[in-house]
């Protein structure tokens, strides 16, 4: 056992990191190689397996060495980042489509090595949002190493950017819907737009000239951090709107906005709109194609021939209605490989947009992709 004079102004862990610093310059090991057990410094040094512990943490945030869970420390090669560590993510962990970002998410940060600390800033309704300033302020007290956010409109935007400072990775994931400027964040979206155009411009093709965009909420809304334009589902519309523009209708006329808001009886504003011709229908999540369904129904209009529908996210319920509802998928699994990757490469400042999938169904007057591929094939 080899026993050293150690400064006193130094810690034991501050001494043991720069001795194994030294000798990774002086190539003792080479990049990629792996570091000898713990124990066997601890035995060298005369420390605690802890200490050991401590110093290599030193060495790992200097990206000098990493670790791989199950197998031990490696010098880190040339040109490669250390896996992810802890990773912070914020959003919603359940759901059809949401719920499956997050599971996926998770599976692709575990692949890389890394853990994942999921978050919560509150309930979608009713929570106030000085609530969920101090739910995002109590989680970034955690020791992460990296912070991914599904930026919906609720998110305290400007909490966030107080408690996490530029130059500490950070992505945004699926949705960024905030004014506040982040200049170091990568940004991992899906391209709302292009998933609006190509629902459109479908229904189009099948004859449709008028359509409606069923939705959720009026833009312009307010709220904390926020900025209107960037609300996922006002993308969409600008989507439907450049589809109508480049099949050489005018948007304000051919387009009408059906809101699925309490307190309006969104049956009596649907038979309107089919009644004066809007039989093109581009719907804000499947179940809301029901309602559609029902209404059509109820004036004695055949989805498929009289009534064409897409719906958006691609869930179960686009299988389970009769007759079953083509929709967009916003490819969960591409979302959450590339957060996966923007984490695990320490990447800064990247902007990507997935863009979303078509899948045609019996709604649009097709039974399947094939049918469309092969009319797409005749137009050529």
């Amino acid at each position: 056992m080899i026993k050293r004079q150690r400064t006193k102004k130094l810690p034991k862990y501050l001494h043991v990191s720069e001795t194994i610093r030294e000798r990774i310059r002086n190539q003792t090991w080479k990049p990629g190689e792996q570091l000898p057990p713990a124990r066997v410094f601890a035995e060298e040094f005369d420390v605690t397996p802890v200490t050991v512990w401590k110093a290599l943490d030193e060495l790992d945030r200097e990206k000098l060495t990493y670790r791989v869970q199950g197998k031990g420390t490696f010098v880190t090669e040339h040109g490669r980042h250390s896996p992810p560590g802890l990773i912070g993510v914020i959003m919603q962990t359940e759901g059809h489509c949401y719920g499956t970002i997050f599971h996926r998410l998770v599976h692709a940060i575990a692949e890389r090595h890394g853990h994942t600390a999921a978050g919560s800033i509150g309930p979608e309704k009713g929570c106030p949002q000085t609530d969920r300033e101090r739910y995002l302020e109590q989680f970034l007290v955690r020791d992460l190493d990296a912070l991914i956010v599904d930026g919906r409109t609720i998110t305290p935007f400007r909490t966030l950017a107080r408690n996490w400072p530029n130059g500490r990775d950070l992505t945004f994931l699926h949705r960024f819907e905030s004014r506040e400027h982040f200049p170091d964040a990568n940004l991992v979206l899906t391209d709302w737009e292009v998933g609006g155009e190509s629902a459109a411009r479908h229904v189009l093709d099948q004859g449709c000239d008028r359509l409606a965009f069923f939705t959720f909420g009026k833009p312009g809304v307010d709220e904390s951090g926020m900025g209107s334009r960037r609300q996922y589902h006002w993308q969409v519309r600008y989507g439907i709107e450049r589809a109508i523009a480049a099949y050489g209708g005018d948007p304000e006329r051919d387009l009408r906005i059906v809101v699925d808001a309490p307190g309006t009886d969104t049956g009596a504003v649907l038979r309107k709109a089919l009644a004066d011709g809007f039989r093109g229908v581009v719907c804000i999540s499947d179940h809301r194609a029901l309602k559609v369904y029902r209404e059509a129904q109820a004036v004695q209009l055949n989805i498929g021939r009289d009534v064409l529908v897409t719906g958006f996210f691609d869930t179960p319920w686009a299988s389970s209605l009769h007759p079953m509802l083509t929709s967009v998928s916003v490819q969960e699994s591409r979302l959450a490989e590339v957060a996966a990757e923007c984490v695990a490469e320490g990447w800064h400042g990247h902007h990507i947009k997935v863009p979303p999938v078509l899948v045609v169904r019996e709604s649009t007057g097709m039974t399947s992709n094939e049918e469309l591929a092969e009319r797409e094939r005749e137009v050529v």
